[in-house]
């Protein structure tokens, strides 16, 4: 009876201390991205975090659109309501391309969910950038919907036109 006693304690031991390695081996990656792909461009992504359980599970969800140019038009990110788990609307941007004159702008709006109306708000946050043909960025602008005259920010020395384009907005 007594040896059997000790096996049992030893046998125990062991096994605590293989869980207790497993766990700490297991938790060396506290999360990581499900990434899908469609012609090459992001069109999704999922993220897994490190749970109690000592499991991944999925916490946030990501959704990309593209125009036909290949340009990012739209993001929108979902969090996993773990209830239901169902997926949540949280937030959203939506980006503008227009080609001027003075240069081209990207304009950036950020807008969150409203869960009582169920759909998102009137955008909150903007942000717009000038930029030159090459993509370099010139000048930008960044406005809560609550500013009257927000202050644009200059990269170096703009041109004329550039500064006209600005002081006429």
């Amino acid at each position: 009876m007594k040896t059997s006693v000790i096996r049992f304690m030893y046998v125990a031991g062991i096994i605590a201390a293989l869980s207790i390695f497993g766990a700490s081996a297991q938790s060396e990656i506290k999360f990581f991205f499900d990434r899908k792909y469609v012609n090459e461009q992001l069109v999704s992504q999922i993220k897994y975090e490190l749970a109690f359980s000592g499991n991944h599970e999925p916490t946030a969800k990501f959704e990309y659109a593209y125009d036909a140019s290949g340009r990012l038009v739209k993001k929108e990110a979902f969090k996993r309501d773990r209830r239901n788990s169902a997926w949540e609307p949280g937030y959203c941007f939506v980006y503008t391309y227009n080609r001027g004159v003075s240069g081209n702008t990207q304009t950036v709006t950020f807008a969150t969910w409203n869960k009582k109306t169920g759909q998102y708000d009137s955008p909150a946050d903007k942000a717009v950038y000038l930029t030159d043909e090459t993509g370099n960025v010139l000048a930008w602008m960044i406005a809560n919907s609550k500013e009257k005259n927000p202050i644009w920010n200059y990269n170096g020395e703009l041109k004329t036109e550039s500064s006209a384009y600005f002081s006429a907005k």
